[in-house]
Parts: C-alpha cells; structure tokens; sequence
C-alpha cells in the first residue's frame, strides 16, 4: 500500500511537471509572464524561501555531523571569521558591475516598498514624497534581489545592505568550502580550503558589491550537502531540503537553472539502489515552485535588448567558444597583480579536476554501490562545466573583461572543492602537512593581498566610478527639489532622488521646461560622458545615453576617469523644445479638486 501511494504521487508529479512546462513553453506570452512576476514574482519568491528555511532548521541536528567530525574546528571558524574580514578591507563597497547591480538593487527596493519584482524607470517627487510613476520586469532571477528586501524589512532601507547582505554570503560560502575540507579530510584541510578562497581577488571583489554572484556559489555548494544528506539517508529524509535547494539555486542566476537537472538523477539513482519509489508531498509539488524562473527566462528571450549584442551579431554561439576559452586560459593564469584572478588557484584547481575525473571514471560503480557522496558531487561537477561552456559560448564572455570575470567564479569554486577531494587521496590516512597551510597563507599576503589592494579591475569599470561621483554629488541635495537626468534612473533612485532616463529627457523636452519655468524641481541635473573623437581631434558625447542638442547647461563638475574620457556633471538652464506641445488632454485650470490638481502635476513631469 505505501508503495501505491508513492507511485500515485509520482504520477501526480508528472502531471504537475508536464502543465508547467506546457505553460511555459506554449501557453504563456512575454505579456503574461511580466503580468505574473509583477503581481506574484514575491510572493511566489517568499513561500519557497519560507519553505527553505522551515525544513534547513528542522534537518540543522541531522546535519550536525558535519561539526562532529571537526574536533578542533574552533581554529577553524576563527579563519573563516578573519578570512571574511580580510576580504573587506581593500576592494571599496560600491556598485560595481553597471547597470546589473542597480537593476538588482532596484527589484530588492521594490519588493520591500511595493512586494512586487520590479524595477524603478521613472521618479518624481510629489508633495515631498518620492513616487515610482514607472517600473519594469528584469531578466534578472531575483532570488539575491529577494534576500535584500529581507535585509530592508529587518533593518530599514539603504542602498548598502547589498553590500552587507554579500559580505554575509562572503562569510558563509568561507564556511561551506571549510565544512567541505573537514567533511573529507579533518579541520586542516578545512582551513586550506578557506585559505585558498581568501587567496582569490574576485572574491574580494564581489564580496564588497551589490551582484549575485556569491548568493549563486552558496547555493551551489549548499546543493551539495543537501543532496548528500538525502542521498545518504533512508527513505525520502532529506528530499525536501534538496529540491527546495535546487529550486532557491535555480533563481541565482540564469543559467543555474540547469542545476535542477542533479536533483532527479540523485533521486532515480537512490530509487534503484533501494527499490522502492519514496516521494513527499513537496516533492510532488515542486515543479510549479520552477513556474517562476521559467517565467523570468521567457522575458528574457523575449527582448532582444537584454542580449545587449552588437547588431546582426548572435547572443549564443558555439562561433565564441574557442577564442572565449583562450581569453579564460590566459585570465585564469595571468601573473598580473592588476587581475583578480588566483594563479595558486589556478594550477590547484588543473590538477584537481583532472585527478577527479579519472577517480570518477575509475570508482564510479563503487561509488553508486556504496551511495557514496561523491555521486552529487561528481553531478555538480558536470553541471559547473556546462554552465561554463555555455558562459564561453556567449557573445561578450571574455573573462579578461572587468565586468566579465564573475562569470568564472562557479568554475573556480569547482576548482576550490575538488582541489580538496583529491588531496584526501593523495593524504591518504595522513594529516594535511601545516606547511601547506604556511603556504597558502604566503600567497596571499605576497600576492592576493597587493592584486586586491590595488583593485585595478575594479577601477576599470568607468560607468561605476561615474555614478559613485555622482552619488557624492547628489548627497548634499534636496530630493524635493532636484531631478536627475543620467543614463540610467535606478542609481538616483536607490538613494532615493527622483530621476529620469536621458532617452526620456529628450522625447519630454515640453515637461523638463515646464519642471524649470514653473519651479516644480529648482535644479535639474544631467550626467553625461564625452569621449575622445581622434577623427575630430575633440571630445564628444558618448554612451551610455546621448542628451543631444537642444539642451541649455551649465558645466557643475568634470572628471576624468581615463585619459580619454571625461565625465560631466551638469545643471539644465533652459530647453529649446521647438515644436513640443503639451501632452494630450492637458488643461492648465482652474482644477475642481486635489485629484484634478494632481494628474495636471503629473501630465508636467518628465
């Protein structure tokens, strides 16, 4: 009779997959999709996270074995801890990867404010109060995005706690790669693990951030665990856990999705070697907890914008494999204290995914046999190896690009943890040698230390180092009374300024005159970047965003973040709006009541 009742629950979890999939694939529109994200995206988010944390804190004594086994690991979390500190104190906490991690930041305000995953487009403020008069959907999976409205809902909103939010991640994805060494090989190598990461600049760099990229990592490697647990255990003990890893992993990034594969195959090995068919009601209900990145994903898809290639050019081809893998190679191994890369990282990391291949292909069987652990991991394995191919396969995947090299990071923490597998093998029934922690310790102070300090890539991005001057600028601003026009809204609008986009600016030159002449906002101020035309012999204005002719300035500020390039803040004096009109149903009074007031208020704002 159970067993009827498992296969009962197997047939309704073909069901539920088969509707979700033909939802997505030929029911639902891009329309529809944004429609859901919109009104459910939170909610929806919310339920599988509260599921998440329910079932971690009833299976925490379950796994408490990690720690038994780590009979001396207060040295341990003392590493962790400094390691943690160590990655804040060179690289700066600012928005770094423009305009991702404002977009990101931009969903995590409105879903504290709003409880909706969207973005802020549009700004004003009316009477005192900062209005969202415009949103969209992103491509973006939320999931990070959700853990920040979290942090807005416990401590109050600030532009920061995404930064804060990753140091925590920082500090934890230390403690998974340790509770991974001491699981394999005892708090020694536990501590070289940690050592190891700490060695890697681009950590440090994302680590003091406002990106998803160590949300993704944690998941990846508390994927790991939990399907260790459960594949390890009796029974359907663990299932929970497992899938709602997954499906939390599936919202990281876009392509973890296909981590979800590793759950079924974990799941369908563990039903053979038992022989019996053992489900949950979760279980069964899970794939439409995946409606959601499925729904995300078809936004995407839908806006050839968000492939943001050059034109006639393919977002995703196997044409950019072999000249994206030799820009990996050289990124991974380049000696350069201005990369954030880790060339100790680097060979370990060689080494340890080829020993580890040739293990799995030696000891797979064994490894089945025994429901050995090294199953799930060998699974994560192929799934970060495809993430990577299909990362090197995409139109702008060179690694050597500052705002391209987070790419890398799963594929390094691959290395990290395989790293340390096979140097069990190596170990033998041996203790990890304390030299080999002196070691790792050397490299980064004499190497990792420097590369992070000097935070060369981090400079390198332009567009972050703009906003970041703009930031300090408007700090000392009233938001009542000063509107922001720049290439992107989302910045002034995480610090709370209102702000519209300069491609909005442009097409509403009647209101931005309007804004001035009647002293809706008193000052108006325009971020732009002039780039050096050596055809010309002059600078130019250049992207992002051009505000063109028509507009009368009035230069505020100048910085030059390159030679070549000079970024100006400026103040709008007057706008020539030629043949502009009023917008349609425009009245200018006398108005019958305060509603009346407020939409002819609106119809004047940009």
């Amino acid at each position: 009779m159970p067993n009827r009742k498992n296969i009962i629950k197997l047939m309704i979890l073909l069901a539920v997959a088969t509707l979700v999939l033909v939802a997505r694939f030929w029911i639902v529109n891009p329309a529809t999709a944004w429609q859901w994200i919109t009104k459910y995206g939170y909610w929806a988010m919310a339920l599988t996270f509260a599921g998440f944390v329910t079932v971690l804190a009833r299976r925490l004594p379950a796994l408490s074995g990690i720690w038994q086994q780590c009979k001396a690991h207060r040295a341990g979390l003392c590493c962790v801890l400094l390691a943690g500190v160590y990655f804040q104190v060179h690289e700066p906490r600012e928005f770094k990867v423009l305009f991702d991690e404002f977009v990101i930041s931009g969903v995590a305000r409105t879903m504290h404010f709003d409880r909706q995953a969207t973005f802020p487009a549009r700004a004003h403020s009316i009477y005192g109060r900062l209005m969202i008069l415009e949103s969209g959907v992103d491509k973006r999976p939320f999931f990070f995005a959700f853990i920040v409205s979290l942090a807005h809902d416990l401590t109050g909103y600030r532009p920061e706690n995404a930064f804060y939010v990753n140091a925590c991640l920082a500090t934890t994805l230390l403690l998974l790669v340790y509770a991974f060494g001491c699981v394999h090989g005892g708090p020694r190598l536990g501590c070289l693990g940690v050592l190891i990461l700490a060695g890697l600049p681009l950590i440090a760099q994302n680590a003091t951030a406002g990106g998803f990229e160590l949300a993704n990592l944690v998941m990846i490697l508390t994927l790991y665990f939990a399907g260790s647990h459960y594949y390890r255990s009796p029974g359907a003990q663990g299932l929970n856990l497992f899938i709602l890893t997954a499906v939390l992993l599936a919202q990281a990034r876009y392509e973890s999705i296909l981590y979800v594969a590793i759950v079924p195959v974990v799941v369908i090995c563990k039903w053979w070697q038992e022989k019996r068919i053992t489900l949950t009601w979760m279980a069964v209900i899970s794939p439409a907890l995946l409606l959601t990145p499925l729904l995300v994903n078809e936004v995407f898809l839908s806006h050839p914008k968000f492939f943001q290639t050059d034109p006639g050019e393919a977002f995703l081809s196997t044409q950019y494999l072999s000249g994206n893998a030799s820009v990996a190679l050289y990124y991974l191994f380049n000696p350069s204290f201005n990369s954030t890369n880790s060339v100790l990282l680097s060979v370990l990391g060689v080494f340890g995914i080829a020993f580890f291949t040739f293990l799995a292909v030696r000891t797979i069987k064994q490894w089945l046999l025994q429901r050995n652990r090294e199953v799930v991991l060998l699974l994560i394995f192929i799934v970060t190896c495809a993430n990577t191919i299909v990362a090197l396969c995409v139109f702008w995947g060179h690694w050597d690009d500052p705002m391209v090299a987070r790419f890398s990071l799963p594929l390094q923490l691959l290395m990290v943890v395989l790293a340390l597998r096979i140097a069990v093998e190596f170990l033998g029934s041996r203790s990890l040698p304390k030299w080999a922690m002196v070691l790792a310790g050397i490299w980064i102070v004499a190497f990792a230390a420097p590369a992070s300090s000097r935070y060369a890539k981090t400079m390198d991005i332009i567009t972050a180092q703009e906003y970041s001057w703009l930031f300090e600028y408007l700090a000392h601003k009233d938001p009542a009374t000063t509107l922001t026009i720049a290439g992107s809204v989302i910045g002034p609008i995480l610090h709370n300024m209102p702000a519209i986009s300069i491609d909005a600016a442009k097409i509403s030159r009647w209101q931005v005159k309007t804004c001035l002449d009647e002293s809706i906002y008193r000052e108006i101020i325009v971020l732009q970047r002039f780039k050096m035309d050596y055809k010309l012999g002059k600078y130019v204005e250049s992207e992002p965003g051009q505000l063109g002719e028509g507009f009368k300035l009035e230069t505020i500020a100048e910085r030059r973040f390159r030679p070549d390039m000079i970024s100006r803040i400026s103040r709008v004096v007057d706008v020539d709006i030629g043949k502009a009109h009023p917008p349609d149903g425009f009245e200018k009074g006398p108005f019958k009541d305060e509603e009346a007031l407020l939409g002819n208020l609106i119809m004047k704002l940009p």
